[in-house]
């Protein structure tokens, strides 16, 4: 008992919590170069797009960076949680539904009527299958804020650009990429055809970092997780220079909040993604010359 005493004392790791400064972040300046270099294919310098890019790990890491999301929540889209937005066609909306109690209305194939369920009772009933967060233990869900009808979390891109550039990537994905005819609804499938895993692409991640000689490294926010920190410090950095507010902060970041949750509407989401876009534009944030030559092409 004794020596185990002192081995936790002096050989186990604390947790200890930062008292000031800035958590790691992946760089914003090296994130193009990453998308474009890091996730190019090997022996693929000429072709179409989606031979020469891996479409897929490329909007994953779109959604992390410029979306915040935690690197788990990804996988869980569906096919149709993606559109273009009806009053912007080249932007995309993007919606990530609860995995098993999001909504999701059916046509009854006896009776032609429409029918409203959950995705548990959906992927029971259509696929035999379960939510990816009881199916797989690395696609978990963390509680966080959802849209009270629907149980989704909306995704506010910062920069746009980068929502515009999901958009092309997604079409050219579902065209050219992911195989058709899957027994299953899910967006991001691996070389199989089945659901891709977040435990998968950090192996991808970690190495299409190191791919442009940056280390891999937690401390250095190198991680997939690191782009969820480099999209709060940009979102922090609108919220202190007045362009949204400490409640619209929460919904961004999708912070639980119940006070958050029962004021913000729909009308609220789109002034929130036109204060960002403003925010964005007047604090400078890069939007890189590559990138807009890719949503152009």
């Amino acid at each position: 008992a004794e020596r185990a005493a002192v081995a936790r004392t002096f050989a186990s790791p604390k947790k200890t919590s930062a008292l000031f400064g800035r958590p790691p972040y992946f760089p914003h300046d090296r994130f193009d170069e990453l998308l474009l270099t890091g996730f190019a294919r090997r022996g693929r310098a000429s072709g179409p797009i989606w031979q020469r890019l891996n479409l897929r790990d490329m909007m994953v890491a779109l959604l992390l960076h410029a979306g915040g999301v935690r690197v788990s929540e990804p996988f869980h889209l569906w096919v149709h949680d993606v559109f273009a937005d009806p009053h912007d066609p080249s932007m995309s909306v993007v919606r990530i539904y609860h995995p098993s109690d999001g909504a999701v209305s059916y046509r009854d194939p006896s009776t032609s009527k429409w029918v409203s369920t959950n995705r548990a009772a959906y992927l029971q009933l259509m696929f035999g299958r379960q939510p990816l967060n009881d199916e797989t233990p690395h696609n978990g869900w963390k509680g966080n804020l959802l849209r009270s009808h629907g149980k989704y979390m909306p995704i506010f891109w910062h920069p746009s650009i980068y929502g515009r550039l999901f958009l092309t990537l997604f079409k050219l994905y579902i065209n050219h990429v992911r195989p058709i005819g899957l027994n299953h609804p899910w967006l991001f499938v691996n070389e199989q055809g089945e659901p891709f895993t977040a435990k998968a692409y950090s192996k991808r991640h970690d190495s299409a970092v190191a791919r442009i000689g940056l280390e891999v490294a937690k401390p250095l926010g190198t991680t997939p997780h690191g782009h969820r920190h480099s999209y709060g410090q940009r979102i922090q950095d609108a919220k202190d220079a007045g362009f949204i507010d400490t409640k619209g902060f929460k919904v961004v970041m999708h912070h639980r909040s119940d006070e958050a949750q029962q004021t913000y509407g729909e009308r609220d989401f789109k002034q929130i993604n036109e204060s960002l876009t403003r925010a964005a534009t007047m604090m400078a944030i890069p939007s890189p010359a590559s990138v807009e030559a890719l949503v152009n092409a």
